[in-house]
């Protein structure tokens, strides 16, 4: 075996959980969701900030969207375990859009104010926290034992993956046409990723 084999032998090694097509929809979902969850975080925080000229309420708001993360996960958890862990997510990504269109049109119109940043932000925040423990609970459903770490360390990846690619998007929204229309943007990234998770045919 030559050198540029081997090397394509090792790479697919690395991702051989990809090869499993509903591990593949999902995790190209969260992904998606993942880049959305991060664009929102530059979006509101640009937005708060120019409404207010206070990083006291940047703080606020981004407070808002993460306290949820240290309560609602052992909740959403547990429901993870007695529905279909496919439909609980399809659903947490349809009120991801929801919450989108919402804050979008706020912002597109005008007619946008702090506390309706935060009170979205929040509930983006109890979406979110619900949607890291149900996508990681599928996981198992998704591929056989012998590639679970593979897809548990690929699914990991998405969440720094995620972090340049979200706000990479958003960036040129922000800067010529507005906060509203990276909102917009994000609302598409999580209707790609509940487009993509009713693909998956795995029930759990």
């Amino acid at each position: 075996m030559n050198l540029s084999n081997r090397a394509l032998l090792t790479a697919a090694q690395y991702v051989s959980a990809l090869s499993y097509r509903d591990y593949r929809f999902m995790w190209m979902g969260t992904m998606s969701a993942g880049a959305a969850d991060w664009a929102l975080i530059v979006a509101r925080g640009t937005l708060v900030f120019s409404l207010s000229d206070s990083s006291g309420l940047v703080g606020l708001v981004t407070f808002a969207a993460m306290a949820p993360l240290f309560f609602i996960p052992p909740f959403s958890g547990l429901l993870a375990d007695r529905v279909d862990r496919r439909k609980l997510l399809t659903w947490i990504f349809a009120f991801q859009v929801i919450t989108n269109v919402i804050l979008a049109a706020l912002a597109i119109t005008g007619f946008i104010e702090i506390w309706q940043i935060t009170v979205l932000s929040f509930v983006n925040g109890i979406n979110r926290a619900a949607q890291m423990p149900t996508a990681q609970a599928l996981v198992p459903n998704l591929v056989p034992s012998d590639k679970l770490i593979n897809a548990v360390t690929l699914s990991s990846a998405t969440i720094h993956g995620s972090r340049l690619i979200g706000p990479l998007l958003i960036a040129p929204l922000v800067l010529t046409v507005g906060t509203g229309w990276a909102f917009a943007m994000s609302g598409l990234l999580y209707a790609l990723s509940m487009v993509l998770t009713m693909q998956i045919h795995t029930t759990s």
